[in-house]
């Protein structure tokens, strides 16, 4: 397997294929005004709706997670297994094993990705901005957890938002600039895909979550499928997690080789 495709598959797996474009607003605190508005039955039934899924969130201190996972790229396909371990809103570690051996270990938090790449002979260490090179300027750590946890993505959801039913799932749609997504929710309230298309960029991605199973009361998907396609590369991730354990404590070792230095 080559360098090329080992860093296209930290990308997908790590960063989750994300290339979000969720605005961000500054922020003037001014004294408060009460103003009465009014709100249509439209934004009450959306309101109670997303009320209703932040129930569902999956929620979590530790959360580790192995599997076995296959990358299409290029028309070729790779076997390789997964790791991950997370702290609630302060790490993710990853562990990619290709080959019999670990290929490319990573750790992200709020502010930096570190990743020893043992093919490419080579250490990284950037701040967050290295993910948003391969995503968008405003993509976050918290986007990148959801996204890993097929939690809501908060940020793409408006006030213009439609509800919407198909084939039994409830959907939620809008469009904000050149983007436009869609989300399906189970009657478990839990997503079950996710539909994010650039008309300006080009490019889109593809999310799927499967085989729910219950961990501390709560569901989380087992399986989950991306798929990433741009004018130039179609990019398709599938994992099946088949070990998954909920708060018990974690450590995230990360020490880089000496030749590395």
């Amino acid at each position: 397997m080559t360098k090329n495709y080992m860093n296209k598959l930290l990308v997908l797996a790590v960063l989750a294929l994300v290339f979000t474009s969720c605005k961000t607003k500054n922020v003037v605190l001014v004294e408060p005004v009460l103003v009465l508005e009014e709100l249509s039955k439209d934004d009450v039934e959306r309101n109670q709706f997303l009320e209703r899924t932040d129930s569902a969130e999956f929620k979590f201190e530790y959360l580790s997670a192995r599997g076995k996972a296959e990358l299409v790229a290029d028309g070729k396909v790779y076997d390789v297994i997964i790791n991950l371990r997370m702290q609630k809103d302060k790490v993710i570690w990853a562990s990619i094993t290709a080959l019999g051996f670990e290929a490319i270990r990573a750790l992200i938090t709020p502010d930096s990705i570190k990743i020893i790449n043992r093919l490419a002979g080579e250490y990284q260490q950037n701040d967050i901005k290295y993910v948003q090179n391969f995503t968008n300027e405003d993509v976050d750590f918290g986007t990148l957890q959801a996204i890993l946890l097929g939690n809501k993505l908060d940020n793409f959801i408006g006030k213009t938002d439609a509800i919407g039913f198909t084939d039994g799932l409830t959907t939620l749609s809008g469009e904000m600039d050149s983007l436009e997504h869609i989300f399906y929710f189970n009657e478990n309230l839990k997503t079950t895909r996710i539909y994010i298309h650039d008309k300006k960029a080009t490019q889109s991605i593809n999310a799927t979550y499967s085989n729910f199973a219950t961990f501390n009361n709560q569901l989380l998907p087992q399986n989950v499928n991306l798929l990433s396609k741009t004018i130039k590369s179609i990019l398709q991730l599938d994992i099946k997690f088949n070990r998954i354990t909920i708060d018990e404590p974690l450590d995230f070792p990360f020490t880089v080789p000496r030749r590395f230095n």
